[in-house]
This record gives structure tokens, C-alpha cells and sequence, in this order.
């Protein structure tokens, strides 16, 4: 096991330091949500990633999953952030609605992200203005 196979277990060290939430980091809750891992939770929404060292055969990538754990159908919006081991950082916004008791991950649900097509590795991922509301009706 080389140094790329700890990349994973620095991202989950370095998304907690990165954060810029009002929000402590909470573990990992169920077992059946193995590999992914709870970046955090917000109005019942969790926000959980898995990281692909070589997403497209050559470059990391990262995608992530809302779940909906509550009863209500709900508004999200939030600024990924990605940084290389070289400080460059990029970031996307990512907006949409989940239904109750339902999840969204992938590139369908715009979920899924190459940071960085030059071979710079990801060092860091972060969330950023994480908004959260009840659509009216619901």
C-alpha cells in the first residue's frame, strides 16, 4: 500500500478541517452507507462523498450523495470546494430539490466532479454556504 491509498483517509482528516460550517463533522452512522463519508448533516439532509483516485484512468474525482432522512420535499444549494496538493482550488455551485426520504449522488444529479484534469491530486473537499429550505406545499 503506497501513498495513494492514503489519500482517502486524508480527505476525510482534511474535510473536517476545511469545513467552514456551523456544524461539528458527525461519523459515519450507518453501516449500511459503507464506503461513503458524512461530510455533515443539515435539516435532515446528509451530505456524504466518496473520492475515485483515478476517476477518469488518470485523474481523482469525487462524487457526492444528499440523502433525505426527513419527511419533507426540500430546496438545497451549497459551493463545493476542491484543493490540489498544490493550493490551487476550484470550486462549483450546486443547487436543486430532494424528495423525501430519498437520496441523489452522481452525475445525473450533477454530483461528480474531475477538479482537476492536469494530474494535480485533490487534497481537500469542502462545503461552502450550505442553504436548506421546505418547499412551500409540502
Amino acid at each position: 500500500m503506497g501513498w495513494r491509498s492514503t489519500i482517502p483517509h486524508l480527505l476525510a482528516i482534511l474535510v473536517a478541517a476545511m469545513l467552514l460550517l456551523p456544524t461539528r463533522v458527525s461519523a459515519q452512522e450507518e453501516r449500511d452507507d459503507w464506503p461513503w463519508t458524512t461530510i455533515t448533516t443539515r435539516d435532515s439532509i446528509r451530505f456524504s462523498y466518496l473520492f475515485y483516485s483515478e476517476a477518469d484512468s488518470e485523474n481523482n474525482g469525487v462524487v457526492l450523495k444528499l440523502s433525505n432522512g426527513g419527511a419533507v420535499h426540500r430546496r438545497y444549494s451549497f459551493t463545493v470546494v476542491f484543493r490540489s496538493t498544490e493550493g490551487v482550488e476550484a470550486t462549483d455551485n450546486v443547487n436543486g430539490t430532494i424528495d423525501p426520504r430519498s437520496a441523489k449522488t452522481g452525475d445525473n444529479d450533477g454530483l461528480f466532479w474531475i477538479p482537476f484534469e492536469d494530474g494535480s491530486e485533490i487534497s481537500e473537499v469542502g462545503l461552502r454556504r450550505i442553504r436548506i429550505s421546505a418547499l412551500s406545499g409540502t
